[in-house]
């Protein structure tokens, strides 16, 4: 599936269909979906599982892919987030470098009181592991599977 100037941002699309807007708003809605959102974690992964499943999408940008890659964000990732990355062929690089962590310690009345995450959620833990860094993974991974074409600045 090719990554294609979009408007202001990414269009992931097989076989880029000329008039995709207006065949979506005609109802012809086969095989697409309407935007996947800014080119922020939440929206590059929605577009990577839209593909996997088939279907076209579109992510949107104001801003250009160097704004996308190191705009700074949160880092702490739950099970179920680390889970999706890793099925959707995104977690080598979060496997091999981001931190496991399997509870917290906090300190009341001179006192420690550990909460073994594991324990409380049923082996479940987080990952400490920028979104910035998410976003290039998403990135890097779809033009590494031949995707061409960067947004328009």
């Amino acid at each position: 599936m090719p990554l294609t100037p979009g408007v202001r941002g990414w269009k992931l699309a097989s076989g880029v269909v000329k008039g995709t807007t207006d065949a979506y708003h005609r109802g012809d809605h086969r095989g697409r979906a309407g935007p996947a959102g800014p080119a922020g974690p939440a929206g590059l992964l929605l577009a990577r599982l839209l593909h996997g499943a088939g279907t076209e999408s579109v992510v949107l940008e104001a801003r250009d892919r160097d704004y996308a890659e190191r705009r700074q964000r949160a880092g702490v990732l739950e099970q179920g987030t680390v889970d999706v990355l890793r099925s959707a062929g995104a977690g080598a690089r979060m496997d091999r470098e981001g931190l496991r962590h399997d509870g917290i310690e906090l300190r009341f009345d001179r006192r420690r009181h550990r909460v073994d995450l594991p324990g409380l959620t049923g082996g479940r833990s987080v990952t400490v592991y920028a979104q910035t860094e998410i976003c290039k993974d998403l990135i890097a991974l779809q033009l590494a599977e031949a995707y061409t074409g960067f947004p328009l600045e």
